[in-house]
């Protein structure tokens, strides 16, 4: 099976979640997938802050890709993107919540 894995967040830091989704990634890819990373360590340089031009490039990356399946997480903003792909091109995209960006938030 041909997998995109898009987990390009609003921020790159090193995360429980992405090494838990790059522990996902080696699994599967050792169960002969072969699963293509769209993650801050694969992009241009500064493209997740420009939002228009980060969309244009994973929905270019998927596309180009052809996979089986598309699996998001920590790519909340790319949601709606990839679901209108969906409708369209017929990949089928799997969403990963595990952790909400938008209330990372210090509480006092």
């Amino acid at each position: 099976m041909k997998l995109v894995f898009v987990m390009l967040g609003k921020r790159d830091f090193r995360s429980g979640g992405y090494d838990f989704n790059f522990r996902m990634m080696r699994y599967l890819e050792s169960r002969g997938h072969e699963v293509e990373a769209v993650h801050f360590s694969t992009v241009p340089a500064g493209l997740p802050e420009r939002s228009l031009r980060a969309c244009r490039y994973v929905a270019a990356a998927v596309r180009r890709a052809r996979p089986d399946l598309v699996i998001v997480s920590k790519s909340y903003q790319y949601a709606p993107m990839l679901r209108i792909m969906n409708l369209f091109w017929g990949y089928p995209v799997l969403y990963l919540m595990h952790h909400l960006e938008w209330n990372d938030r210090h509480r006092v």
